[in-house]
């Protein structure tokens, strides 16, 4: 049984606290709390000042913060109105996301051997947020008469 530690889980919990906190205590910052949540993680991260590291906790609570992430986006498309032009967009969109998160993954192979994974990572993110942005596309077409 590995040895678990709940310490980096508690530092990108504090991260992901003080974020809204800082967005209600400066409202003059006129940015999305999900933003500076990204941005302390950056931070934080092993990119940058390294003070959190992957380990067992916070990679299960990355699997179900994109679990979620995936099933929230589902929840957006309305599949009746999924037809036609809007519908052809989509599986466009769908297909450029996964072509460029393996080309992404592709280029960085030579210099680490896990980064095809995260280039794998990255187009389901693309994936996602063109999937919740499928509902507003579709009203904005709509409003414009293109369908």
């Amino acid at each position: 049984m590995p040895d678990v530690s709940f310490t980096n889980l508690l530092v990108v919990a504090a991260v992901a606290v003080l974020a809204p906190l800082t967005v209600g205590f400066a409202p003059r910052l006129r940015i999305p709390a999900v933003v500076l949540e990204i941005i302390g993680g950056i931070i934080i991260g092993p990119s940058v000042l390294g003070w959190v590291h992957v380990d067992l906790p916070v990679a299960i609570l990355a699997l179900f913060g994109l679990a979620f992430l995936l099933f929230l986006a589902g929840l957006e498309i309305d599949v009746h109105r999924l037809r036609g032009r809007l519908l052809r967009y989509a599986v466009l969109g769908y297909l450029v996301g996964l072509v460029l998160g393996y080309g992404a993954g592709k280029s960085f192979e030579q210099r680490k051997r896990r980064s095809v994974e995260r280039g794998a990572a990255a187009g389901s993110i693309g994936r996602a947020l063109w999937q919740s942005c499928t509902r507003r596309f579709a009203k904005w077409t709509q409003s414009r008469l293109w369908i």
